[in-house]
């Protein structure tokens, strides 16, 4: 985990794009509009099953919601894995 200042423009897409998962730690919070900024980032989402998250993250589509936040962001980066699979012999490439 790395804190950094305020990000954005090309720093913050830079930023979710390095990334291997985005976390939402919160169950509480109902504007997501992080989660949507990851979304469109195409960075698989983890998150509580809560109010906010339940309504725009789809199960192994865009992310992956539990109670258990640490299994939710395993199950995320194995989607991102799996939905980046390179043909053989060629090298991964993300859009």
């Amino acid at each position: 985990m790395l804190f950094t200042r305020k990000k954005t423009g090309e720093e913050l897409a830079e930023c979710y794009s390095s990334a291997d998962v985005f976390v939402f730690p919160s169950r509480t919070d109902t504007f997501v509009m992080v989660l949507l900024e990851a979304m469109a980032s195409c960075l698989p989402v983890a998150a509580f099953p809560a109010t906010g998250p339940i309504d725009i993250v789809t199960a192994g589509e865009t992310g992956v919601s539990s109670e258990d936040l640490r299994a939710a962001a395993l199950r995320a980066r194995l989607f991102l894995m799996e939905s980046h699979k390179p043909s053989p012999g060629r090298s991964p490439t993300i859009t």
